[in-house]
This record gives structure tokens, C-alpha cells and sequence, in this order.
């Protein structure tokens, strides 16, 4: 750390300045000022000695301190893989030393406060041709670093880019499809910050028309919280970017990506939130969930359309299956018969009502008994019956021996 407050304090000057750049024009201005060129200080480090202190930093493992070198002679995209490698470092040590107890990802957040403090000094309302130029050079070095960025904090990269550069959000989703759970985790913490900012930005609308709100003070920091991630999403608080999420959640191939990837990667998330949002193509949902046995969002959607009869096939698909697990489990003994209670039994019981009464439906209607003999049956064979006598007789020989043994 003496090693950065040095570089910091000292300074580098960068290539292309050098001493004979000051001297003086007859009208009184140096020849770098007239030129634009980068100003020279006689008190910070040449080249070649930052060269030189590069590569002592670099030889004694001073990470940091090389970042900090490179920063500073505008060489972020080596800055960066500096910060990467150290957090690379820290997380691998932390997964193969557990014991060490040291602070958790210290050098992740690092990372992301470094990229979102050079970002924020350097915004676009800056007037400096220069900063624009700083800010433009780094912004690019940071888009070619986003997979890794991705990959050390999904919710602090969808933050910085929720905050710094919104226009690159579904471009890089793109540039993660060969990673689809990478995409996955991105995706998922934009649409979580996206909807954290949504309510915060409703809250604050509310506060002032004095209407109230139900978003408290805590809940609103609650929000904000979940939406960060790390220490670079503190600030993602502005008008722009709650405009930005508003976008991100309006977009159909936003959403479409989305209900593919919850499907494949997290599908009891899949239902509600095709429950919650409308702008996803119904087709290519139903595609996802039939693809990976997403039978309750499939369902849905089937009945979104009006297909009833295909969304209530669905459903007696799954207590068909759910019954054939049931029965497999009894017979195996993993599921010892005098473990059940009769709140068990009544639940089995409920469930065989239902079956009956699906098959009545099946019954009464020709369409839908047309379908079924089209698969080989007529009805639902449940075997649920026979299975809730024998608990029960189970239940009632293990309470009558229970009694005995009481009396006795």
C-alpha cells in the first residue's frame, strides 16, 4: 500500500511528454501547452523509471502497486487484469484455505470500486476533452474484461452497467451466450436491480404527492441492498438509470432470454414470473418450459391462450407422476408406512378426490376422452385407492398394538 501512496503522490508522466516540451514560445506558452499535449512534471517519475518501478511492483507480487502504475500511464485495460488477478488470487485462496478467516472477496470489491469511482469522477456531463477521452479508453477496456467481471460478481457487474453504461447491457448478455449459466446470473441480477430501482423510483414518486407508500425507509434500503452486489452498485440510485431498468424490463428478447435461462438453470422461478410480466413471447415460452418439464409454466401458458384442455393434460401429467413417485417410494420401504400421520392420509385422500374428479371430467367430455383413447386408456388409472387401505390398515394394527402394549 506505501508502494500505491507513493505512485499516487509522486505521479508518472506519460509517454510523449518530456522536459524540452517546456520550454517557452515567443508568446509566452509552452510548446506542449500549443500542441495539446499531455503536461510535463519535472517532480513525477519518466518513463523510464515508472517502467523501472513497474517492474520492481511486478517482481516482488505487488499487484496493486503495478495497477496503480498502469493507471496512471492510462493503461487501463493492464490496470484492470492487475485487479482481476488479485481477485482471482483472493477467491481461489478462500475456496482452498477456508480456515484463514480473512475478509471475504476483499479484493473483488476492490475491483469494482476502483472501475466505479474512475467512472463516476469521470461522467459524461464533464466538459474535459480529456476526461471524455480517459472515460471513453476505460469504458472500452472494461467491456473486454466483462466475463471476467461476470464471472467474480454477476450483481456487481449488472450494476455497473446499469449505472455507467445501460446501452451495453443486452449487448453483453449477447457476448455471454456460449456461458449460458454466466448469462443466467447476469441476466438475473439486472432484472432483480431493474425491478429494486422500479420500486424505489414508485416510492419516491409517492413520498412526494405526500400519498404515502408501503416501501418504508428500511424496505427502500432493503432494495437497494439486494440490488448492489458490492460496493460499486451503492450509488445506483439516478433517474438515468431507473429509466435504463425500465427499458431493460420492456424488452421482449429480454424477457424471452429470460424465461429460457430460468428454465434451464432455476425452474421453480419460472411460473411466477410469467405471472408478473406480459411482454415475453407465449410461443417460445411455452418451447422453453416444454423443453425442460416445466409443466406448471407450461400450463399456465396453455391457459393463457385458452387451451384448457391442454393445460389441465399438464396438470394430471404431474399427479400421475407425483403417484408413481409416491407408489416406487412405498415399495422400496423409503417411506415407512407407520411414519405417516393422518395428516398424511388426509392429504393422500384429498389427492384421490382430485383424481376422481379429473377422470369424471375425462368422462363427460368427448373431446378430451377422445385424446385420451388416442393414448392408448380411456381414463387415469390412479392406484391411489388400494395404497391409502393398506396405511390405513397399517396405521390402525401399529395404534392397536400401541394399545395392548399400554394396557399390559
Amino acid at each position: 500500500q506505501q508502494f500505491v501512496d507513493i505512485i499516487d503522490v509522486v505521479g508518472i508522466n506519460l509517454p510523449g511528454s518530456s522536459p524540452e516540451q517546456q520550454q517557452q514560445s515567443p508568446g509566452g506558452h509552452s510548446q506542449q501547452h500549443q500542441a495539446g499535449a499531455t503536461p510535463y512534471d519535472p517532480a513525477a517519475l519518466s518513463v523510464q523509471q515508472a517502467q523501472q518501478a513497474l517492474q520492481l511492483a511486478s517482481n516482488a507480487g505487488f499487484l496493486l502497486a503495478a495497477a496503480a502504475i498502469h493507471h496512471a500511464q492510462e493503461h487501463y485495460a493492464a490496470a484492470l487484469q492487475q485487479y482481476i488477478t488479485l481477485a482471482n488470487k483472493q477467491l481461489t485462496q478462500e475456496q482452498e484455505q477456508p480456515q484463514l478467516q480473512q475478509p471475504p472477496s476483499q479484493h473483488v470489491d476492490l475491483l469494482f470500486s476502483y472501475i466505479d469511482k474512475f467512472l463516476s469522477s469521470n461522467d459524461n456531463s464533464s466538459s474535459n476533452s480529456k476526461a471524455q477521452t480517459s472515460r471513453r479508453a476505460f469504458l472500452k477496456a472494461v467491456l473486454q474484461q466483462t466475463v471476467p467481471l461476470v464471472r467474480l460478481n454477476p450483481a456487481a457487474a449488472a450494476a455497473l452497467l446499469l449505472k455507467h453504461m445501460s446501452e451495453q447491457q443486452v449487448p453483453v448478455l449477447l457476448s455471454l451466450q456460449q456461458q449460458p449459466q454466466l448469462q443466467f446470473d447476469f441476466l438475473k441480477m439486472s432484472m432483480r436491480q431493474a425491478q429494486a430501482l422500479q420500486s424505489a423510483q414508485r416510492a419516491a414518486a409517492a413520498a412526494a404527492l405526500g400519498l404515502g407508500t408501503q416501501l418504508t425507509a428500511a424496505t427502500a434500503s432493503s432494495h437497494q441492498s439486494s440490488a448492489a452486489g458490492g460496493s460499486a452498485a451503492d450509488a445506483v440510485t439516478s433517474a438515468t438509470a431507473a429509466a435504463a431498468a425500465e427499458r431493460l424490463l420492456e424488452r421482449s428478447e429480454v424477457a424471452d432470454m429470460f424465461v429460457k435461462l430460468l428454465a434451464q438453470f432455476e425452474p421453480q422461478g419460472v411460473l411466477p414470473f410469467l405471472q408478473s410480466h406480459h411482454n415475453y413471447n407465449i410461443t417460445a415460452a411455452i418451447q422453453a418450459c416444454a423443453a425442460h418439464g416445466v409443466s406448471d409454466g407450461e400450463a399456465f401458458l396453455h391457459e393463457r391462450l385458452g387451451d384448457v384442455d391442454a393445460a389441465l393434460q399438464l396438470h394430471l401429467n404431474t399427479l400421475t407422476a407425483a403417484n408413481v413417485k409416491l407408489q416406487a417410494a412405498l415399495a422400496a420401504g423409503q417411506l415407512p408406512l407407520l411414519q405417516l400421520q393422518d395428516t398424511t392420509l388426509q392429504k393422500l385422500g384429498q389427492l384421490q378426490v382430485a383424481a376422481d374428479s379429473s377422470n369424471t371430467y375425462y368422462s363427460s367430455s368427448s373431446s378430451s376422452v377422445g385424446s385420451m383413447q388416442a393414448d392408448g386408456g380411456a381414463g387415469i388409472q390412479w392406484g391411489l385407492g388400494p395404497l391409502l387401505d393398506k396405511l390405513r390398515a397399517a396405521q390402525a394394527e401399529h395404534q392397536t398394538a400401541t394399545d395392548s402394549a399400554c394396557a399390559a
